[in-house]
């Protein structure tokens, strides 16, 4: 605090500024005793307003990080729906792919209302997410939000096509006759046999082609999936001429 007697005090002593001013001593005195308030006042406000700046800079990074972090929950999802629906399309052994095709085949059927929702939602989620996080918290939180949805109606559309395959349904909710059962099961193990590195390669052109044509009757085969199946074939039987599919594996995905 500024000691106004003490400075008038010193003044007093030294005499010599009043004289020089000829002002009288005590407005002297008051105008050093304002101007030195003020400059405590200008150099508090720095001081406060420099506090402030780098609290802002410190809350600004704080939330930019919270942002980032439910950015990447977003994402986190989006990679396991990623990964799981590519494991149904794209399924890298033999087994996987007669998953696919038999255990599962409703996952990719459009006509199934589960399986539509999903691929709603997914391309939904997917329409939302961008190469680097949005400044704005509430695209970030659309995005989370439509990522976890869109996981939700992969598990809902996966446990209905498992369900519906233990219980003979196909597409547009047929069920099959005995002989329908029979005839996929054997489609299965023909495809299996085709998929077999040790089988003839005649005997698996040919197995391929009745299991095909079995399918084609039953069951709706993805674009993705159907032209998998077609390179993993030949990829077990690399000499047997095979000539895909023209398949729009884009666009037949629903």
């Amino acid at each position: 605090m500024i000691d106004r007697a003490r400075i008038l005090q010193t003044l007093a002593l030294g005499g010599p500024l009043a004289v020089a001013t000829g002002y009288p001593l005590h407005l002297v005195v008051d105008v050093i005793v304002t101007t030195l308030v003020f400059v405590v006042l200008a150099a508090t406000m720095s001081i406060i307003l420099a506090v402030r700046d780098v609290a802002g800079r410190a809350r600004r990074r704080r939330a930019r990080f919270d942002q980032l972090a439910l950015w990447r929950t977003g994402v986190a999802v989006m990679g396991r729906v990623d990964r799981q629906l590519g494991e149904f399309e794209m399924p890298d052994t033999v087994d996987g792919i007669l998953d696919s095709l038999f255990g599962r085949p409703l996952l990719g059927d459009n006509r199934e209302p589960d399986t539509a929702r999903f691929y709603a939602a997914y391309r939904a989620a997917h329409a939302l997410w961008s190469d680097t996080a949005p400044t704005d918290t509430t695209a970030i939180q659309a995005f989370v939000d439509a990522a976890r949805d869109a996981e939700q109606m992969w598990r809902r559309a996966d446990d209905n096509a498992r369900d519906k395959a233990q219980k003979g349904t196909v597409g547009e909710g047929h069920h099959l006759s005995h002989a329908e059962y029979r005839a996929l099961r054997g489609a299965r193990a023909m495809l299996a046999l085709a998929l077999d590195p040790d089988t003839e390669p005649a005997e698996a052109h040919l197995a391929e082609r009745k299991a095909r044509a079995i399918l084609e009757e039953l069951v709706q085969i993805p674009g993705r999936l159907d032209l998998h199946l077609t390179e993993a074939i030949t990829a077990a039987h690399l000499h047997v001429p095979h000539v895909p599919k023209p398949s729009a594996a884009e666009g037949d995905r629903p």
